[in-house]
């Protein structure tokens, strides 16, 4: 690229200055244009690419990754804790009788040797039967049970009166906790 100027000179001749090779018309980014013919080019590059396979190498897996191990923080107790807390804010006495008449109902039955389909008079006449329980009372502790679970006004005594007398229940029967376990493995073997 040429420019030519014109200068009006006392002459009269035409002055023509190439501002090319003074650097005015250059393309290139000087730095580059700089270093252009020393090996710091071929340097920089060269750690470029060192980096780049660095980052590479360090972002490889050789191994599927394993999960986190996981730690639980909260107990049984705390669970319970809560849930009874829930329960009891809320008035709702009726679902802790249902959790806890629902688990003793399956012992009754399994005790009786009925299937969970059946009465509570059969299950009370059975268990009766093969314990020293007073078949009525049983069944009458059943069916209040059974109407407060599904529906019926209760309160937290006649709540804990119903729950001492299903404890009792199993207890007679020694059907409790670790006394049942022990006892359906002498069952088994």
């Amino acid at each position: 690229m040429q420019l030519a100027v014109n200068v009006v000179t006392g002459g009269g001749g035409l002055i023509a200055f190439d501002e090319f090779h003074q650097g005015r018309g250059s393309t290139h980014n000087a730095l580059i244009q700089y270093f252009a013919g020393t090996p710091v080019l071929g340097i920089c590059a060269q750690l470029m690419l060192i980096a780049l396979a660095v980052v590479w190498s360090r972002g490889t897996r050789f191994a599927r990754p394993l999960p986190l191990a996981h730690v639980d923080r909260r107990s049984s107790l705390e669970f319970v804790a809560s849930m009874a807390e829930l329960q009891q804010r809320a008035k709702a006495h009726d679902l802790a009788l249902e959790n806890i008449y629902s688990r003793v109902r399956r012992v009754l039955v399994r005790h009786a040797g009925l299937n969970q389909n059946s009465s509570r008079a059969q299950i009370a006449a059975r268990v009766a039967s093969r314990s020293k329980l007073n078949e009525k009372h049983l069944e009458s502790l059943m069916r209040s049970c059974e109407d407060t679970i599904n529906g019926a006004s209760t309160n937290a005594r006649e709540t804990l009166r119903l729950v001492r007398g299903l404890r009792e229940i199993e207890a007679q029967l020694g059907l409790q906790g670790r006394t049942r376990d022990a006892k359906q493995k002498e069952m088994r073997t």
